[in-house]
This record gives structure tokens, C-alpha cells and sequence, in this order.
């Protein structure tokens, strides 16, 4: 083979060669958006619990426990966060360490900063009387020591079954009151 053979056919592979790389370069194209979506640690927990029990006391009386399957906490946002993406289970104590109430949902956040709870998705409450509260929605405002929602609402007791839009409680779930009376039924009859 003639040197000038052999740098044809080298020229040719090499053409080849290129062709097929210019190809994978301009179809490997990324949107910026979606790079940056990708590498954002900001949407991203900084911890991750799964299947944590978490114990509140004041001066070594108990207060609550906290059950969640999965809770993630994001630091790295301007108001930090605990999110229970698989949902919670409350339970609160008297000083006797008797359960008083409790509270269940499917999806919880807690605002650190301003300690908020909300509460969404099948949420039920249940008092040391035995009355059940359910809603869509509700907010607990440690601060202020109330719990509260706008939503749809159904109280059940012994005796009765009250449906109403929105509700205000003590954080004990004891007083409560119903915004917007819908209707009452006397179990009773």
C-alpha cells in the first residue's frame, strides 16, 4: 500500500470519526433549567429520619411523642422546616403521663421559626373526652397554644355529630368551637 493510500483511507476514518462526535455533541444539548434543578442542594433535606419516635419533655414531664415513618428537615431555606412526607402520629401527656389527646395525618410540616404545625390529609383528633375531630386541614400554633382550621369539619361525640367549616381548639383539643355551624345530628334518635 502507497503512503498516499494510506493517508486517504487514515483521512476517511478520520472524517468518519469526526462526524459521529460532532453528532454525539450536538445531541447531548442540556437546558440549563433542568441542570440546575438536578444540582440544587437547596431542595434537598439536610437530614433524613425513617421510622423515629421523637419524645418532647419540659423540665422532665413528659409532653408528647411524635411517630413518623419518614421526616426530613430542610435548613438550608430561609425558614427552616421539618416535613413528614408519609404522615405523623401526635400524641400529647398530662403531667401524670397520661395520654390526653392525639392526632393523626397523612402529610405534616413544622415551621421552625414561627412553631407552626400544619396538619393535612385525613386528619383525625381524638380528646381525652373521647370527641373526634376531623378535617382536611389544621394548624397548631404553639406560641399562642391553639390549634385551627377553615376547612370542612366533623366533630363526633357520644352523643352527636356536628358538621361545620372551620374550628378553633385549645392545643389540648378540651374547648372547642365551631366556626360555621352546618349541622348537628342527635346520635340519640
Amino acid at each position: 500500500m502507497t503512503k498516499n493510500k494510506l493517508l486517504s483511507s487514515f483521512n476517511k476514518y478520520r472524517i468518519f470519526f469526526l462526524f459521529i462526535f460532532s453528532g454525539f455533541l450536538f445531541a447531548c444539548e442540556n437546558d440549563i433549567e433542568e441542570i440546575n434543578l438536578i444540582t440544587n442542594t437547596d431542595s434537598l433535606p439536610i437530614q433524613s429520619v425513617v421510622n423515629s419516635e421523637i419524645i418532647f419533655s419540659d423540665s422532665s414531664i413528659l409532653k408528647m411523642k411524635i411517630i413518623s415513618p419518614k421526616i426530613e428537615r430542610y435548613d438550608n431555606k430561609v425558614d427552616p422546616y421539618l416535613e413528614f412526607p408519609e404522615g405523623l402520629e401526635v400524641i400529647f401527656y398530662n403531667r401524670l403521663k397520661e395520654e390526653i389527646s392525639s392526632l393523626r395525618a397523612k402529610y405534616a410540616i413544622y415551621l421552625e421559626r414561627i412553631d407552626l404545625w400544619q396538619a393535612r390529609e385525613d386528619v383525625v383528633v381524638v380528646n381525652i373526652s373521647g370527641d373526634t375531630i376531623k378535617t382536611e386541614q389544621l394548624f397548631w400554633n404553639k406560641r399562642k397554644k391553639i390549634t385551627y382550621s377553615d376547612k370542612h369539619v366533623e366533630i363526633i361525640r357520644q352523643d352527636e355529630v356536628i358538621f361545620g367549616e372551620g374550628f378553633i381548639a385549645d392545643e389540648n383539643f378540651d374547648n372547642w368551637t365551631i366556626r360555621k355551624t352546618k349541622a348537628i345530628l342527635d346520635l340519640n334518635e
